[in-house]
């Protein structure tokens, strides 16, 4: 299986490397360019969150590649009802 596009991949830059750059434009726009995604990341680690200490999901016993499928898909569902219903007014 090929891609049609190359594979960009959003690594944030280590701190030591944040740190030794000089003030300026070029370490701001590394900082502004960090922070966006680091807010990716958050959002799209969420459920997982929510998985693993919320529903107490933390390992995947053998069940057979169908049903660990089926659980996996069940409990990733709930986690977006639990995060809509967060976003729901009181």
């Amino acid at each position: 299986m090929t891609l049609a596009r190359p594979i960009d991949w959003q690594i944030a830059a280590k701190r030591g490397a944040i740190k030794t750059l000089a003030g300026g434009a070029q370490k701001d726009a590394l900082k502004a360019v960090d922070k966006a995604k680091a807010a990716v990341r958050a959002f799209v680690e969420h459920p997982f969150q929510i998985v693993k200490n919320l529903f107490r999901h933390q390992k995947t016993r053998c069940h057979g590649l169908a049903k660990n499928g089926n659980i996996i898909h069940t409990l990733f569902a709930l986690a977006n009802v639990v995060l809509s219903a967060r976003r729901l007014p009181a």
